[in-house]
């Protein structure tokens, strides 16, 4: 692999001016800023791979960018999932430099999308331009799906998906996870918890009241504050029926694999202003 790392290395400024180029595209999926013209790019950028690209539209989202191409051996493929959409970025006075104005200050690039995950793009990109440079090809069989609202919780994404099923089939699917840890070392982390979200509402009288009336009006405040005590306990357990039924243990391979990341919960509490972490966890636990 030394090759392939040496051309990424020697080419650096390539990948960075891919990532200037997607950063400067205020693709706020929140907003429906940029949308078609960051999707365009992706897909152009894929193509200028040899990927052949489509951009399908997507029922209660945003356009999905859609590349293949086959590898040396097509008998594995990988599909990456990625996103060109971003967050909005106000307040705008609290940035150093405008958000889609990328800045390079101390070997790093600010803006919107840097990371999170345009960033991830440009990386996968130079590393695909490097094989294809140094080896001929890449060692196997690629596919992309780059969603643009994932960033407002991509809606539509779940047919989407199972109608597509073919297009995407692969066997395996890689969206990263991870960063830079305090060390300086870049981290994949494979595997990560779900998300649920719950959209309470409870209602009262059907116009203010005046305070006087708070002991006999049914205040909905209150309501969904005694919801939500009802989910967890002082000592953190939750209280929700069969919520720990279908928790596994670790295997041995991921337990090793945690005992071998660095010790950072310091460096993390420092940087959030706390003292310590719920429970008093520390160290392995």
């Amino acid at each position: 692999m030394e090759d392939v790392f040496r051309h990424i290395e020697e080419h650096q400024q390539e990948a960075i001016d891919d990532l200037i180029r997607l950063c400067r595209l205020p693709s706020v999926s929140a907003e429906g800023r940029a949308i078609d013209e960051t999707a365009e790019v992706v897909s152009e950028m894929l193509g200028s791979l040899g990927f052949r690209t489509q951009i399908i539209p997507k029922a209660g989202g945003h356009p999905v960018v859609y590349g293949e191409l086959a590898g040396a051996s097509t008998e594995k493929t990988i599909l990456f999932y990625n996103h060109y959409d971003v967050q909005p970025v106000e307040p705008l006075d609290l940035w150093s430099s405008l958000p889609f104005e990328p800045s390079l200050r101390d070997d790093k690039l600010y803006a919107r999308g840097a990371c999170d995950n345009k960033g991830n793009i440009a990386a996968r990109l130079a590393v695909i331009r490097a094989f294809q440079t140094v080896r001929g090809q890449v060692p196997l069989s690629l596919k992309f799906f780059i969603e643009g609202d994932e960033e407002i919780g991509s809606p539509g994404i779940e047919p989407f998906v199972e109608e597509r099923r073919e297009l995407l089939a692969a066997d395996a699917c890689l969206w990263e996870g991870g960063g830079v840890n305090w060390q300086g070392q870049p981290q994949i982390v494979l595997g990560g918890k779900g998300l649920l979200y719950l959209e309470l509402e409870a209602r009262g009288a059907n116009r203010d009241a005046h305070s006087s009336y708070a002991t006999v009006l049914p205040n909905p405040a209150w309501r969904l504050l005694w919801t939500l005590v009802t989910l967890k306990d002082p000592q953190e357990n939750i209280l929700i029926d069969g919520f720990y039924e279908r928790v596994r243990a670790n295997s041995p391979q991921e337990r090793a694999a945690v005992e071998a990341m660095p010790a950072e919960e310091m460096h993390r509490a420092r940087s959030l202003g706390i003292d310590g972490f719920l429970k008093g966890v520390s160290g392995l636990d």
